[in-house]
């Protein structure tokens, strides 16, 4: 693996970019089933890791911003939100 193409959201529609662009694997969320096959047709691997993927690197993100925050001076106040918005529960 050489090129990885990113999309955040739903980028469906935007595959055809990263074939263009040559990636080896397309990151991005929402696939659809018949774009997903077309993605596969075309020999484009795909990840989808669905919503709510922010939960898994939620504290790193904010260990990040904080780095930046002393950086950069920026007299902000972090929140990272603790809401689940995800409506599929695994049980």
């Amino acid at each position: 693996m050489q090129k990885i193409a990113i999309c955040g959201g739903s980028g469906g529609k935007f595959y055809s970019d990263a074939l263009k662009k040559e990636a080896d694997v397309y990151i991005t969320g929402d696939i659809s089933y018949h774009t997903a096959h077309d993605m596969q047709a075309n020999g484009l691997t795909v990840i989808d890791p669905g919503h709510n993927i922010e939960a898994v690197c939620i504290k790193q993100f904010i260990e990040k911003m904080e780095e930046w925050k002393k950086e950069e001076e920026w007299d902000v106040e972090l929140l990272p939100s603790t809401v689940n918005t995800n409506p599929f529960q695994f049980r």
